[in-house]
């Protein structure tokens, strides 16, 4: 299983800052943005998905797709409709991953106090 490690994160969040910014160049929409943006998501669930044959896994998988992948790829496409990355599309090479990094611990730090507040009522 991909564990969250740093050659992850970093190739990840710049394949979808280099992404974000060619769509950003070319004009894109901000619906096709985000489609692909998913896509490039759902993309590496699957992955994650099909390296877990076990059930009682899939769980762990999930999370981990969710707070590696998803909710750093939002912050990245909020990112890139904004301004300067509009008018700069490849200023999101660099304040893309940095945004990743940053949407990413933002959003394990919050499941883990929503996993500590779960756990410490029951």
């Amino acid at each position: 299983m991909i564990a969250i490690s740093l050659p992850f994160i970093v190739a990840y969040s710049v394949l979808v800052s280099g992404v974000l910014a060619g769509l950003n160049k070319t004009g894109i929409a901000a619906v096709a943005s985000a489609a692909v943006t998913l896509a490039i998501c759902l993309a590496t669930g699957a992955v994650l998905w099909l390296e877990t044959r076990n059930v009682p896994a899939a769980a762990r998988v999930f999370s981990l797709w969710s707070v590696s992948v998803l909710v750093p790829s939002a912050v990245v496409f909020g990112v890139s409709r904004l301004d300067f990355a509009r008018a700069r599309p490849w200023s999101l090479m660099l304040v893309g991953p940095l945004s990743f990094v940053v949407g990413m611990v933002v959003a394990m730090t919050a499941a883990g106090i929503l996993l500590r507040r779960v756990a410490g009522s029951n």
